[in-house]
């Protein structure tokens, strides 16, 4: 009830022009967040947040990339690797992934929801997967589970942004 509650109050961020990445994501952010980009992925920086590559235990991180070796937003294989990806750091799986449609026009696409628990700490991987001109793309975003949440507009914007042009 409480996220319900939380989502239902956030506004979708207005977004910048499309941004292109060397290897063909396209993608667009919202006007006050920040990006690094990396030769196959994109990291995306809200206000206020400092990845350090070199801890585990980073409060949260959103990346973009190609989800390689998946057949579509519906692949079986996805609730494996989120699992695989995630459980070999060290955390505990406290819900299995949960998947929704997330789709646009032409752009079929779902989420994936995981719940964790990492030293006394609630966590959240939350992965959106748009099939958009033969690839399929991946906005992860992982962290404590408040941070994540109060994100949720944002992502959802960001991932209807998703293209490909290579």
């Amino acid at each position: 009830m409480v996220l319900a509650a939380t989502l239902a109050a956030q506004k979708p961020p207005k977004l910048e022009k499309p941004r292109k990445h060397g290897i063909g994501i396209v993608y667009a952010i919202p006007k006050d967040w920040k990006v690094e980009e990396g030769a196959e992925a994109v990291m995306l920086l809200p206000p206020g947040v400092v990845v350090d590559a070199e801890k585990e235990d980073n409060p949260e991180v959103i990346v973009v990339e190609i989800a390689e070796g998946l057949e579509g937003p519906e692949d079986a294989g996805i609730v494996d690797e989120l699992k695989a990806r995630w459980g070999s750091v060290g955390v505990e799986i406290a819900r299995e992934p949960l998947k929704e449609v997330f789709s646009r026009p032409g752009r079929p696409g779902a989420i994936y929801t995981m719940d964790l628990r990492k030293g006394g700490k609630n966590m959240r991987v939350r992965a959106f997967y748009v099939a958009v001109k033969g690839k399929l793309l991946a906005l992860t975003a992982s962290g404590e589970t408040a941070r994540v949440t109060a994100r949720e507009a944002a992502l959802r914007a960001v991932a209807g942004s998703l293209d490909f042009a290579p």
